[in-house]
């Protein structure tokens, strides 16, 4: 589902390609500019659970984009999705972004690697869509937002949950009325007041 929501951030509603980003400033990267001859090229960096939904969503969407590496560092898990997808298969995240042509790095690995990873797939010049929760800690989460400024590429944290039917029918249910704690329950969320982004 994010994979979807980033491939119609990137086309709009007439079916022209729009800008997915890139490098303005040093003119590295070629996806500052429309993608209007090929497909959106997207690479998976995580091979477990939600990859799965990934790789549905790059499917459904065959003729705009396509999944050209994944990266897992479990081999089961890696020959899976290589066979699944026939995309290159990658071991570490540093050689796959050593010979990648990916427009976007989605990275669905375990949530305390996503601040690293984030920062090297920026420094790699890859546009970088993250599951959630985007860091486990607020420096963190400063620290991939700083490095994709610094490298002019665009951060997509996924947030899908937002259309899950369940949140949808309990918005519904409440709407006007103030949430109770013990009807909505806890979520997480790691933002805290900051000077910083004001």
């Amino acid at each position: 589902m994010a994979v979807s929501m980033a491939v119609s951030m990137a086309v709009d509603k007439g079916g022209s390609r729009r800008r997915f980003g890139g490098s303005r400033k040093s003119g590295k990267c070629c996806m500052n500019k429309p993608v209007n001859d090929r497909k959106i090229r997207f690479a998976l960096v995580g091979c477990g659970r939600i990859a799965a939904s990934h790789i549905g969503a790059i499917n459904a969407h065959g003729e705009r984009c396509e999944l050209v590496d994944v990266c897992d560092v479990d081999p089961a898990r890696l020959a899976d999705a290589v066979a699944k997808t026939g995309a290159a298969g990658h071991s570490s995240l540093e050689r796959m972004l050593a010979g990648t042509r990916a427009d976007c790095v989605v990275l669905a690995s375990p949530s305390g690697l996503h601040s690293a990873e984030a920062i090297r797939v920026a420094e790699a010049g890859k546009h970088v869509m993250t599951e959630k929760p985007m860091a486990t800690r607020w420096q963190d989460g400063l620290a991939m937002v700083r490095a994709c400024d610094a490298a002019d590429v665009r951060l997509f944290v996924v947030k899908q949950n937002r259309r899950n039917r369940t949140l949808q029918m309990l918005k519904q249910a409440h709407r006007g009325a103030p949430l109770r704690q013990d009807l909505y329950g806890q979520h997480q969320c790691f933002l805290e007041p900051s000077s910083e982004l004001l």
